[in-house]
């Protein structure tokens, strides 16, 4: 039934298997194996770590506020500013030449502002509504635009500057 070869095979495996278990109970490293300050707090698991911290103590009192010292004298007052608030005689509306723009094409249309003062802003008159502003601005003397005409027909474009005078 069982051959002597099988049996010696199953009695092999069977001191192998507790060999092993006999050698890994041995590995165990208790408290007489540690010499004392050898174990870093790092060392420890998370759960260990958290058994040897204490409870929280009761929280201190709060401490005086310290001396203040007395404020000093007033300063010397500034000179008086440049009177502010807007003048609205300082401002024109300057409206710019008819620019005649053909169907398709890109022109430029602008608005100089009297001598002595500047431009602040502006825009733009097209009655169609078929025009695109491709870009707008001001170089100080005047406001311009350019347009593109879109529309299937000419169109006639008005720019207008916001100047102030200085």
């Amino acid at each position: 039934m069982f051959k002597p070869s099988m049996i010696i095979a199953c009695l092999a495996l069977f001191i192998s298997l507790a060999g092993g278990a006999y050698a890994g109970a041995q590995s165990l490293i208790g408290s007489k194996q540690i010499k004392d300050h050898s174990i870093q707090y790092v060392d420890l698991s998370k759960k260990a770590a958290a058994k040897l911290r204490g409870q929280r103590g009761p929280r201190g009192y709060q401490g005086e506020q310290g001396y203040m010292g007395l404020p000093g004298a007033p300063g010397t007052p500034g000179a008086a500013g440049a009177p502010g608030g807007f003048d609205p005689s300082k401002i024109n509306y300057v409206t710019g030449a008819d620019t005649l723009i053909p169907s398709g094409a890109v022109g430029t249309a602008y608005a100089y502002c009297p001598a002595g003062s500047k431009a602040v802003g502006g825009g733009f008159f097209e009655s169609y509504g078929e025009a695109y502003v491709t870009k707008f601005g001001s170089d100080g003397t005047y406001w311009y635009g350019n347009v593109d005409n879109q529309a299937g027909f000419d169109i006639t474009v008005n720019a207008y500057a916001v100047c102030a005078a200085k």
